[in-house]
């Protein structure tokens, strides 16, 4: 018991001191935040507000954990998704609510590549027998 007791406590002590040798100390910058209630679309750690602005978020970073990355082509009352695309120089992604995609070509730069192709689906009605006929290579015609 005492054991225990012990390397409890010298392991809550190691975890204080490399907390304080590793919290940046005396480099409060100002942190410029977003205002709240003004958040109109997310995807991971960027934001964008009614402003058009696009937000970043970085857990650990000197200065505060928001950075503006540029801002939307379009209104904000346009937008009807936006996404990140992981990997990406510029991973904006949005879809207006005409339906048209715009992608992020540099922080002020986006391309309108227009609506994806999309519509009706040609089907025809069909049975399981002739589903079945279909693809047993049976109903082929050789």
């Amino acid at each position: 018991m005492k054991d225990k007791l012990l390397f409890g406590t010298i392991g809550l002590l190691v975890g204080i001191v490399v907390m304080q040798w590793t919290m940046p100390s005396g480099l409060a910058g100002p942190t410029i935040q977003p205002a709240a209630g003004s958040v109109i679309a997310t995807d991971t750690e960027f934001l964008v507000t009614v402003d058009g602005t696009i937000w970043m978020y970085r857990r650990s970073s000197v200065g505060g954990p928001w950075f503006n990355t540029g801002s939307i082509p379009l209104p904000a009352n346009e937008v009807a998704f936006y996404s990140y695309v992981t990997g990406s120089a510029w991973p904006g992604r949005i879809v207006d609510r005409s339906g048209n995609l715009w992608i992020q070509e540099s922080p002020t730069a986006w391309t309108n590549v227009g609506p994806p192709p999309a519509g009706p689906i040609s089907t025809s009605q069909s049975t399981w027998g002739k589903v079945k006929t279909k693809f047993s290579g049976k109903g082929d015609k050789q």
